[in-house]
């Protein structure tokens, strides 16, 4: 008898690239230069820290709700539920238990190849989900940088009147739900022709009078003769954009937050304790050290457009696989 896991597939291997995007933006940001197997075990030590003990990798993070991902979840009971928000299966309730209970996000989920076969996953898996990741995230980028929701943001920490994170976060899957025939395309490329894919798109809207703007008013979406989008289509590296990319969840806003969401040690490497209380207070503590240490340039950190693609750095860098 087969000792399936029993779970959602395309939800586990979504779960599966959000903590190794974690790894993937971990490397890149850290001013390390390394490529090729190298890079691999890189990832498969953060995303599993096997190496050192004294540190919960970011796949184990992700299960307990620590970290940078402690917005995935709303404690109910003293247990955590995924929000629907993330998962979008509505009606549907994802619990989080480290005890590895069948049907929940446990160490199962997040280290098997696959629900019916629990080999653990290999590092160059781990490699291609964290760039998958990454090469999605770019076109939600490129759509999102477009709309009136990021052009508000940018100047004012706010949403457009009478929006909010929800709407955001549904504003961004419709718009790659359009983008479904562009997405299939850009499927089959490396991250590298992906990129220059989507700037080439880019550049061609900005040509004659001025750049295409997406537009995300009710009235748009009026008598559309177009596929309506599912209430549970998502695409690749969805979580981690909405919760790492330009517009942050509630949880992360302002800025010190929203820098640390993306920069700051303590969520790069959580120390190992009981319970996720302990956890907090942790991080707490440090937050506190690096705001009393950190000088006023330090404190604004790097413009928010720059925070979530940090990545295309690695290019210049020599960062990418080889």
């Amino acid at each position: 008898m087969t000792d399936n896991i029993k779970f959602h597939g395309p939800l586990m291997k979504e779960l599966q690239r959000c903590a190794a995007f974690r790894a993937y933006e971990h490397i890149m940001s850290s001013g390390t230069t390394v490529g090729g197997s190298d890079l691999e075990e890189a990832h498969l030590n953060l995303y599993f820290s096997d190496v050192d003990e004294d540190h919960v990798g970011f796949a184990e993070q992700l299960v307990k709700g620590t970290g940078m991902f402690n917005a995935l979840y709303n404690e109910i009971n003293g247990e955590l539920v995924m929000k629907e928000l993330y998962h979008c299966l509505p009606g549907k309730k994802i619990y989080s238990n480290a005890s590895n209970t069948q049907g929940a996000i446990n160490m199962a989920v997040m280290s098997s190849k696959n629900l019916s076969n629990r080999v653990k996953l290999k590092k160059r898996v781990i490699v291609t989900m964290a760039k998958e990741t990454l090469k999605f995230g770019k076109k939600a980028l490129a759509i999102v940088k477009r709309s009136d929701y990021y052009r508000t943001y940018m100047a004012t920490s706010s949403f457009p009147s009478g929006k909010n994170y929800e709407d955001y976060c549904h504003f961004v899957r419709e718009e790659m739900f359009k983008a479904r025939e562009d997405l299939a395309k850009l499927d089959k490329l490396n991250p590298e022709e992906a990129e220059r894919v989507i700037n080439r798109e880019a550049e061609a809207e900005t040509e004659g009078e001025g750049a295409y703007d997406v537009d995300d008013s009710a009235e748009a979406h009026i008598n559309e003769e177009e596929e309506k989008m599912p209430d549970n289509f998502t695409f690749k590296g969805y979580i981690a954009f909405v919760l790492w990319g330009p517009i942050p969840p509630p949880e992360y806003a302002g800025n010190d937050d929203f820098m640390a969401t993306a920069y700051a040690a303590k969520y790069r490497k959580t120390l190992k304790a009981d319970g996720r209380a302990a956890a907090r207070v942790s991080e707490e503590r440090e937050a506190a050290k690096e705001r009393s240490q950190a000088t006023s340039t330090q404190a604004r950190g790097i413009p928010k457009e720059e925070l979530f693609f940090q990545c295309q750095i690695a290019a210049h860098r020599g960062w990418q696989q080889k």
